[in-house]
């Protein structure tokens, strides 16, 4: 709006570059700039001749940015937007603002359909940057186990307010959660179908949450009376979910197991001579157990041992002793199987002169009298280590069976060095049998490479 010098006035409308032109008397000119109906602009001017003016009018610039307590920037969030002339408008955040009149906007903030930030109220009187601070959250997670490591084979859920935001197999890195509206926060993990670690909050500011697993290792300890670890002793544990798990001891007669769920498990000790059986408690992050057997392959070597010592330091008339501690391998299978023993054996040179008994089904090469050594089934994979010596007075003959075999790879070391060590202490002939399902070139070659050892393969078929 020009009030001219001459008292008249005209309304004029700036072009698409913003520029006016208008013709006019010498004197005093007032004009008022309007913009979208809000007065932007007040100027006075005392004309004397033809020029040009630049009038810098009161319209600014406004950025709207919604963000969430981490502050960082709220995508998909929108924004209700009143204008100082009373227009309102719907924008997406970030939104940006250009040429706004001076004066109050106000600003409401949606997220999920979710008020989310107070409602804000911006005096615009220069160009603006705004920051709208929103109830929106962050959510890290992670699962250790008791020493301080990622929980691995873990499930994890997240819930909020009863949503389920999680649910799949823990992550190693943890679990990474943006954009949460406020609520009733619910983490559960678990493993192997027990829950092992929960935490339960109110999610009103982003957080970083860290739970340790609630379990415990087992380790469980075995040694005959003579204080020697027993190796190959069978660990069967019963989980209080009634599910199983089994194994042998190592060679240092321990039985290891990471991670089982707290609580109560029963435990059944098995070294082929005795059974044990306990109820332990996980109740701490390690759990060891030691259990001493009376009697042990060792145990019975010694006696042995100790008895051939009496036999040949006491008069023959004592020597009668001896037979109380005889030593027999049964095969419970046919009748062929035990045979088959026997000829090995024999073709080894090893004298075998004892009789075949087949009684109630069960085959037995019998070496003196009695039953001392697990029985041997043709569908398990073992070794055997045999000592014969007909040249000592009175004979002497063992058998140590080691039944269900790891690896035949394992077990030809194993035995081979079983066989070089007892061999040097003793002075006895010592043979390793491995007997597999297999015998294969590479097994071959694993016998060529030892030396001054005598290990031979058989096959489970015969």
């Amino acid at each position: 709006m020009v009030s001219m010098p001459n008292g008249s006035a005209a309304m004029l409308y700036a072009n698409s570059t913003g520029h006016i032109a208008f013709r006019s008397w010498p004197g005093r000119h007032d004009l008022k700039v309007s913009w979208s109906d809000v007065e932007v602009g007040l100027f006075t001017f005392k004309e004397t001749a033809s020029g040009k003016r630049d009038l810098t009018c009161r319209v600014f610039n406004v950025k709207l940015a919604a963000k969430d307590d981490a502050g960082r920037i709220l995508k998909g969030c929108l924004l209700d937007v009143t204008l100082p002339n009373g227009t309102m408008v719907k924008l997406s955040s970030p939104a940006f603002l250009s040429r706004i009149p001076a004066g109050l906007i106000t600003v409401s903030t949606f997220y999920k359909g979710v008020e989310v930030a107070d409602p804000l109220e911006v005096n615009v009187s220069s160009n603006v940057d705004v920051s709208i601070p929103c109830r929106v959250h962050l959510l890290s997670v992670k699962l250790l186990d008791p020493d301080g490591n990622p929980f691995k084979n873990a499930w994890i859920r997240v819930s909020l307010d009863g949503n389920t935001l999680v649910n799949q197999s823990y992550p190693e890195n943890g679990i990474a959660l943006d954009g949460l509206l406020s609520g009733k926060c619910l983490i559960t993990a678990s493993f192997k179908g027990f829950v092992v670690a929960q935490s339960s909050f109110n999610l009103n500011s982003s957080r970083n949450v860290v739970l340790t697993a609630n379990v415990s290792r087992l380790i469980v300890n075995t040694k005959d009376f003579l204080g020697l670890p027993m190796q190959g002793v069978r660990v069967n544990l019963t989980l209080s979910d009634g599910s199983t798990v089994s194994g042998f001891t190592d060679v240092n007669g321990s039985f290891k197991l990471d991670w089982l769920p707290v609580g109560n498990v029963n435990v059944v000790l098995d070294s082929g001579f005795e059974k044990k059986v306990l109820s332990l408690s996980l109740n701490k992050s390690l759990v060891e157990s030691s259990h001493v057997f009376n009697f042990s392959w060792t145990t019975i070597s010694v006696i042995i041992v100790v008895l051939l010592l009496v036999l040949i330091i006491v008069p023959p008339s004592r020597r009668l002793i001896a037979k109380a501690f005889p030593i027999e391998v049964s095969v419970e299978v046919r009748r062929d199987v035990a045979e088959a023993y026997i000829d090995f054996l024999s073709s080894r040179g090893l004298n075998v002169e004892e009789a075949l008994r087949f009684e109630n089904g069960m085959a037995s090469i019998l070496i003196g009298e009695g039953n001392i050594l697990p029985r041997l089934e043709t569908n398990i994979n073992h070794s055997v280590f045999l000592v014969s010596d007909v040249s000592v007075i009175p004979p002497r003959k063992e058998i140590w069976v080691l039944v269900e075999a790891s690896k035949p790879e394992d077990d030809v070391k194993n035995v081979s060095k079983l066989v070089k060590e007892y061999s040097g202490k003793t002075g006895l002939r010592a043979i390793g049998i491995i007997v597999c399902e297999k015998i294969t070139d590479d097994l071959l070659k694993l016998l060529k490479e030892l030396k001054d050892v005598e290990v031979f393969f058989t096959t489970r078929r015969i």
